[in-house]
């Protein structure tokens, strides 16, 4: 569970879209922009979500073969890697997971987005001495995170469309995951 209500995000199917992929230099495309994993699909619950976070480039799919594993569990590193790019939320000039005894457990690339929700009591370890970087977050410590952090920082405010799409008689919707914002 990335969030209460996935941020609060509109998918791009919410708005009136005609289906053109523009490049970066505004040229249309022939072939559709990959947008999506292998494995997301369908109608399932997750779905939209994941897409959503992949306009708003929390995630990455740069391939069509590319998966995401929608059922397994989401670990506490990848978590905080995805809510620090949500929020952004810069990296803590002081390094707080050094204390833990399992910190050679986080990956390299999560390194900076775990010390961040840690140094800003955004996010607390598993118990006094591990983080548990490869433990699944729950949905408990996801809205403990949340809260903590619409509590101090409100989050920068998006239009949509955000997607590479050209899209006709559009009206922006103005959206801020931060509640009363």
């Amino acid at each position: 569970m990335l969030s209460r209500k996935y941020f609060g995000w509109s998918h791009y199917s919410d708005v009136m879209d005609d289906g053109t992929d523009i490049d970066d230099n505004g040229e249309v495309m022939t072939v559709e922009r990959v947008r999506n994993y292998y494995d997301v699909t369908g109608r399932a619950d997750y779905v939209r979500p994941i897409e959503a976070a992949l306009d708003q480039g929390l995630l990455v799919a740069n391939s069509p073969s590319d998966c995401f594993y929608p059922l397994s569990t989401l670990t506490r590193e990848d978590a905080a890697v995805i809510i620090c790019k949500a929020f952004s939320i810069a990296p803590a000039e002081k390094d707080v997971l050094k204390g833990f005894c399992d910190v050679k457990k986080v990956a390299k690339g999560a390194y900076a987005a775990l010390n961040a929700l840690v140094a800003n009591n955004y996010m607390y370890g598993v118990t006094d001495t591990e983080i548990g970087p490869k433990e699944g977050m729950t949905f408990t410590c996801c809205n403990i995170i949340f809260d903590n952090i619409t509590r101090t920082v409100s989050s920068p405010a998006w239009a949509m469309p955000t997607s590479g799409r050209q899209l006709a008689r559009i009206r922006p919707l103005l959206k801020c995951p931060t509640e009363n914002s």
